[in-house]
């Protein structure tokens, strides 16, 4: 309980865009603790910056988050094409005695996926609306475990890391206080565009911002890992303007 209510204190939440309460996650036991490290979709940076920038305080992280659900085999999952990152937390490992796996997954998307990664992992499918605990698991994020370790030292969330990319001179990783504007992430890395569209995460799932105002309104959360900037005529952009009725047009020609 003591850990529960650190993390509770310290507004630790799931920042692999979910942002689900991890104290509430983590109220339970669990046979089998996965950290997801594979970082789902291309052109995010974060997750890969921080395994091999804090690798000891995720491993840390990690094996108290492991013990307090009781599991019996704990993992960290990332993509084998992740050689740096992998390195590292291995040495980590080593160093701290814990426990814990470096599973290797090929580098397709959604490698990422919390029910494609469990059944990579551990063969088990999640049933139709069930969740990850129905087949004995739980799955947390890399940083997510690197703020269990800020929060058991005494430190509350406040900033986040995140990637800027796309449309820049120089895709750059920023730490930024919680609250920080897009815009403001934005002229960092420096753009060309006068006017520009960005997308709040990846290409693939990431939510879609072109109009000025919500680009203005829109500033950095705890889930924030990525901003992607496109020109304002980009194709993912177009895309996401489509009407609903065009969507099933469409998807009724689709072969897949």
């Amino acid at each position: 309980m003591e850990l529960l209510e650190a993390i509770k204190w310290a507004g630790v939440v799931g920042e692999g865009g979910a942002g689900f309460p991890t104290y509430a996650k983590l109220n339970t036991r669990a046979e089998c603790f996965i950290v997801n490290g594979a970082e789902c979709e291309p052109l995010i940076e974060t997750d890969k910056y921080l395994m091999r920038t804090f690798p000891e305080e995720i491993i840390a992280g990690t094996a108290v988050v492991s013990t307090h659900l009781g599991a019996k085999r704990t993992v960290v999952a990332l993509k084998e094409k992740y050689e740096a990152e992998a390195a590292a937390l291995s040495a980590a490992i080593e160093k701290s005695g814990a426990d814990i796996e470096i599973v290797k997954m090929p580098a397709f998307y959604p490698a990422g996926d919390e029910h494609t990664m469990v059944y990579y992992v551990t063969g088990r499918s999640i049933p139709a609306r069930g969740i990850l605990i129905s087949v004995g698991c739980v799955v947390d994020n890399v940083g997510t475990m690197r703020s269990v370790h800020e929060a058991l030292e005494g430190r509350q969330v406040t900033d986040k890391y995140l990637s800027v990319t796309g449309a820049v001179r120089e895709p750059v990783m920023l730490r930024v206080p919680v609250g920080t504007s897009f815009r403001e992430c934005v002229a960092l890395a420096g753009t060309n565009l006068s006017e520009y569209a960005v997308i709040n995460g990846g290409p693939m799932m990431g939510l879609v911002l072109s109009e000025k105002e919500k680009i203005d309104a829109a500033v950095v959360t705890k889930t924030t890992g990525n901003i992607l900037v496109l020109p304002p005529d980009h194709y993912l952009v177009g895309r996401s303007k489509l009407k609903m009725q065009r969507i099933r047009l469409q998807s009724r020609s689709a072969c897949i």
